[in-house]
C-alpha cells in the first residue's frame, strides 16, 4: 500500500452510504421529475448528489426551471435537460417513455398519475427485460402522501441492506423437520421463505455446503429445515448465514393502491386520507373552487369504503383548512424519505407502494399568530455541520427570527474540511477552510435578507451556559454524548425547549423536550456487530471482528496511551502500583513500559526510535500475541477449543519486503510523531522507511519483555498530545490505520480480507451523514416546532430505520 501524502490520505472518504453496486446502479438511471414546487426541487437536489446518468426537469414555469438546474449544476450532475410543459401537454407521456424512473411531485390530479402508472404498465409489458417506475408524491400543509408503482415484478436484490452474519448454532434435531437452535444472546432476524447457509457444524455434517435452504422460523431462536431423521447425530459447533435471494415485489395498478392503501393505522389516519382524496377527486373534475361540503360529502364516501363509521366532521373540516397551506418542515421531511424511495428503485430494500403521513390530528386549532411567533423566536443552534446547516436553511425559509427583538445564534468553532465536504449542498470546495458557522450564515442571508443571524465560533462547553440563558430554544445538532448531555442539562436547568437528535447512517432517532423535561439521550443506535470480547480478541470468525478488534487496539495505542501519560505525570507511583511482573502482557504493561522510557530525563525521542517502536508493535499485536495464544490453547490438546467456529491463527513474522507489512509501519509511525509533533513527513517515501528497517538489528523497546519500572526521576519534554480527529489528516490516517490492522488480523486467521470502503464505513460508524437524513430530521423538528408553537398540541419524537422501512412518530 504506498501512502504518497496527508491530502491523498485525507481524500479517501466513505463510499455512498448506499453501498458500490447501489451506486453504479443509480449512476445508469435516467429520472424526469415533473412539478418543481419546492418539494420536487427538494427531491431533485437529494437525487442529484447520487450522480444519475440523466435528470429530465419538468415544469411549465421556466423560473422554476432556471432555478432547480442552477441549484443540481453545484452537484455536478452529468447530464440535465429541462422541458418548458405542463403536465397535461399530450407529449408528455412520450417525455416520460425515455426515462427509467418519473418521479410525479405536488401534480394534485390522480387522473394524471394513474394515466403514467397505466402508460408504463403497458409498455413494460411489451418489453420484458426491466420495469419502468413510477413515483407520485404530494404535501397538503401537515399532510404527506407517496404512491409508488414500479411495475409487475420488480426485483428486489437486497431487502434491507444490512450486511448478513453467522449465527452460532447450539443444538440441531433429528426430525421432521429438524429444528435448528442457536445461541440465545443474539436472537435472529430471519423471517418464514428466507434462504440459510450452513457451515461448521461437527457430527451432522450433512447439513453443512454451499447450498442455500429455505427456513421456517418457530422463535427467536429456533427455526425449521429439511428432514434430518437419517442425518448423524449433531455434535457441536456450527454457523448460520442468511442467504439473500432475490424475490420479486409485484406492485398494485396505481389506481387500486389508491383506493386501497394498507399503511393508514388510526382512524385519524383515515379521515384525513379520504378528505384528501375527496380533494383530488374535485380537482379533477373542476377548476373552481370547490365548497366545504362538497368535500365532506365525498370524504364520507370514500371513509365508508374503510368499513367504518366513525367520521369525524370537525377533523375533515380542520383537515380541508390546513390542505390550503405550505408548511416548509413537511416539504423536508416528506423530499427526504420519498429520495429514499427513489434509491429503492435500483433493488436495494424493500419498497413501499403506500406512504401517508398526517399531523393534523396532532393539532387542537389553527393559530393566525404563527408566522408572527416564527418570526419572534430566539433559539441556538449547536452544531453548523449537515444537520445544523440545514437547521438554519429551513429558518430561513420560513422567514423566522425577522423581529427586532429576536435572533438565530449559531455556535460551532469548527472550519469546513475536506470530509465534511458533501454533507450539506452548502459545503464545496469554495468553502474549504472557512468557519463552518459563517458559511451557515452567509448562505442563511442568501435566502432571508432580514433574518437576524449570529455566530459564535467558540466550541460548546459548560462556559456556553451563559449563551443557551439567551434563547428560548436549543436545536442540537451534534452526535457527541458528552455535548448532548450537558446541552440536556443546561436546557433542563433554564427550563429552555429541546430538539435533540442522533444519526447514523440510514438510521436516527429524535426527540422533543419541554421545559424541565428530563430525554434518555442515546449514546449510541442499536449495532448489529456488538459481540462479546472473548470473539474478537481470540477467536475471531468473521472480518467485522477484526475491525472491532483493530478500534480497540488503536484507542489503547494512541488515545489510551496519552490519558495514560497524563496519569503518569499526576501521580507516577499511583499509575504504575499494577504493573508488577507481568504473566501476561497486556496493553497496560506496554504503555506503562513506554512511557516509563520517554519520560526519563534526557530521553531524546527521534523518528528512528518511533520507526522501532512501530515495528516492536507489529511483532506484538501479530507474531508474540498470537504465539501466546497457541501456547494457552494448544492444537494438540485433549479438550481442544478450535473447533467448530474458532479458526485457528497462525503467526506473522515481519517482512520489510512485504509493502502491507511497511504500510503499517508507515501509518504506526505517522500516528505516533503526530502525538508528540515529531516531523515524519520521510515516512511517506517506502524506500525510507524500507531502508530503515533493514538497518535494525535489535528491539529497541523490547515490548514483549517489559521491564518492571524503577523509581527514578523523571520530564515531561515529551508529553504527548490527543490526536484532534476534526483535522482530515489525522482522520484519514485514523481509517488507513484501521484498515491496516484489520486485514493484518484477518490474514492472522485466514479470513477474507476487507476493502478500504467498507473499513471507512466502520470506522467512522458514528460519523456518517447524509444530506437526505438531514432533511428528515430538520423537517421533524420544524413540525415539532409549529406544533409547540400553536400550543395544546400532541408532541412526538421520531423513529426512522430505513433499512426496516420504518418511520413512526412516536
Amino acid at each position: 500500500m504506498q501512502i504518497q501524502s496527508f491530502d491523498e490520505l485525507a481524500t479517501e472518504k466513505e463510499l455512498k452510504l448506499f453501498g458500490k453496486t447501489t451506486a453504479q446502479k443509480f449512476q445508469r438511471l435516467k429520472i424526469i421529475i415533473i412539478g418543481l414546487s419546492s418539494l420536487g426541487l427538494e427531491i431533485a437536489k437529494h437525487i442529484s448528489t447520487q450522480q444519475p446518468e440523466l435528470i429530465t426537469l419538468c415544469d411549465q414555469q421556466s423560473q422554476r426551471l432556471k432555478q432547480c438546474e442552477q441549484l443540481l449544476k453545484t452537484n455536478n450532475v452529468t447530464q440535465i435537460e429541462t422541458l418548458e410543459m405542463s403536465y397535461k401537454d399530450n407529449e408528455i407521456l412520450s417525455k416520460v417513455d425515455k426515462h427509467d424512473l418519473t418521479i410525479i411531485c405536488d401534480i394534485q390530479s390522480l387522473n394524471f398519475a394513474i394515466s403514467v402508472s397505466e402508460h408504463l404498465r403497458q409498455n413494460s409489458s411489451k418489453n420484458q427485460k426491466y420495469n419502468k417506475g413510477v413515483i407520485w408524491t404530494c404535501t397538503f400543509g401537515f399532510i404527506c402522501l407517496k404512491f409508488s408503482d414500479f411495475g409487475q415484478g420488480f426485483k428486489v436484490f437486497d431487502r434491507d441492506g444490512v450486511q448478513p452474519f453467522p449465527y452460532h448454532i447450539t443444538n440441531i434435531t433429528n426430525s421432521n423437520p429438524g429444528i435448528v437452535k442457536i445461541h440465545e444472546s443474539i436472537p435472529h432476524n430471519y423471517k418464514t421463505g428466507d434462504f440459510v447457509r450452513i457451515s461448521n457444524v461437527e457430527g451432522m455434517t450433512q447439513v453443512n455446503g454451499p447450498e442455500a435452504r429455505p427456513i421456517k422460523v418457530i422463535s427467536p431462536t429456533e427455526f425449521s429445515i429439511e428432514y434430518t431423521q437419517h442425518y448423524n447425530k449433531y455434535l457441536a459447533g456450527g454457523l448460520v448465514q442468511l442467504t439473500k435471494v432475490p424475490f420479486k415485489y409485484h406492485f398494485q395498478k396505481l389506481s387500486e393502491s389508491i383506493y386501497k392503501p394498507n399503511t393508514l393505522k388510526t382512524n385519524e389516519d383515515k379521515i384525513v386520507y379520504s378528505t384528501v382524496i375527496a380533494n383530488l377527486q374535485l380537482l379533477d373534475q373542476t377548476t373552481k373552487p370547490q365548497s366545504e361540503q362538497e368535500i365532506i360529502n365525498i370524504a364520507l364516501a370514500v371513509y365508508k369504503t374503510f368499513d367504518l363509521d366513525q367520521f369525524d366532521v370537525q377533523l375533515c373540516q380542520k383537515t380541508i383548512k390546513f390542505m390550503q397551506t405550505t408548511k416548509y418542515p413537511v416539504i423536508s421531511l416528506w423530499a427526504g424519505y420519498c429520495s429514499l424511495e427513489v434509491v429503492k428503485f435500483t433493488g436495494k430494500f424493500t419498497p413501499l407502494e403506500c406512504s401517508f403521513i398526517q399531523f393534523v390530528s396532532d393539532i387542537d386549532s389553527d393559530d393566525q399568530q404563527i408566522k408572527v411567533k416564527l418570526q419572534s423566536l430566539n433559539a441556538l443552534v449547536i452544531g453548523s455541520g449537515g444537520t445544523g446547516c440545514e437547521v438554519v436553511r429551513l429558518f430561513s425559509l420560513m422567514e423566522c427570527c425577522t423581529q427586532p427583538n429576536s435572533k438565530l445564534t449559531i455556535l460551532d468553532d469548527d472550519i469546513v474540511r475536506k470530509y465534511t465536504l458533501g454533507t450539506h449542498y452548502w459545503f464545496n470546495s469554495s468553502t474549504l477552510g472557512k468557519a463552518k458557522a459563517d458559511v451557515a450564515q452567509e448562505q442563511a442571508q442568501l435566502l432571508c435578507n432580514t433574518m437576524n443571524i449570529d455566530v459564535d465560533k467558540s466550541k460548546f462547553s459548560e462556559k456556553s451556559e451563559i449563551i443557551v440563558k439567551q434563547h428560548d430554544i436549543i436545536f442540537s445538532a451534534i452526535n457527541n454524548q458528552t455535548s448532548r448531555l450537558l446541552i440536556q442539562q443546561q436546557a433542563q436547568k433554564h427550563n429552555k425547549i429541546l430538539f435533540d437528535q442522533i444519526l447514523n447512517g440510514l438510521k436516527a432517532y429524535t426527540q422533543f423536550g419541554k421545559p424541565n423535561q428530563q430525554l434518555q439521550i442515546q449514546e449510541t443506535l442499536k449495532n448489529v456487530y456488538n459481540v462479546d470480547q472473548d470473539t474478537y480478541k481470540k477467536f475471531p470468525y468473521l472480518p467485522i471482528h477484526c475491525v472491532l478488534w483493530a478500534k480497540e487496539v488503536f484507542d489503547n495505542s494512541f488515545v489510551g496511551f496519552v490519558t495514560d501519560f497524563q496519569k503518569f505525570l499526576q501521580d507516577r507511583n499511583g499509575y504504575l502500583q499494577n504493573f508488577d511482573e507481568p504473566d501476561v502482557v497486556d496493553n497496560y504493561h506496554i504503555r506503562a513500559h513506554v512511557i516509563n522510557r520517554i519520560s526519563k530525563p534526557g530521553f531524546n525521542l527521534t523518528l528512528d526510535k518511533i520507526l522501532s517502536l512501530s515495528k516492536e508493535l507489529y511483532e506484538f499485536h501479530f507474531e508474540f500475541k498470537i504465539n501466546e495464544l497457541l501456547k494457552k490453547y494448544p492444537t494438540d490438546a485433549l479438550e481442544c477449543v478450535w473447533t467448530g467456529y474458532k479458526k485457528i491463527p497462525q503467526p506473522i513474522k515481519f517482512d520489510s519486503n512485504n509493502m502491507d507489512h511497511v504500510a503499517y509501519i508507515q501509518i504506526t509511525t505517522l500516528l505516533i510523531s503526530k502525538l508528540f509533533n515529531i516531523n515524519a513527513s520521510a515516512v511517506f517515501k517506502q524506500e525510507y522507511v524500507i531502508d530503515k528497517l533493514q538497518q535494525m538489528t535489535e528491539n529497541y523497546w523490547n515490548l514483549t519483555n517489559p521491564l518492571v519500572p524503577t523509581p527514578v526521576e523523571y520530564s515531561s519534554q515529551n508529553k504527548p498530545q490527543f490526536l484532534n480527529f476534526d483535522d482530515d489528516q489525522v482522520r484519514g490516517l485514523y481509517v488507513r490505520c484501521i484498515h491496516s490492522l484489520t486485514n493484518l488480523r484477518c490474514k492472522n486467521y485466514n479470513l477474507q480480507p476487507i476493502p478500504l470502503y467498507k473499513v471507512q464505513k466502520y470506522a467512522l460508524e458514528m460519523h456518517r451523514s447524509n444530506p437526505i437524513m438531514h432533511s428528515i430530521i430538520v423537517g421533524w423538528m420544524g413540525i415539532e416546532l409549529n406544533k409547540y408553537l400553536y400550543g395544546n398540541c400532541k408532541q412526538r419524537n421520531m423513529h426512522i430505520d430505513i433499512n426496516n422501512n420504518i418511520l413512526e412518530f412516536i
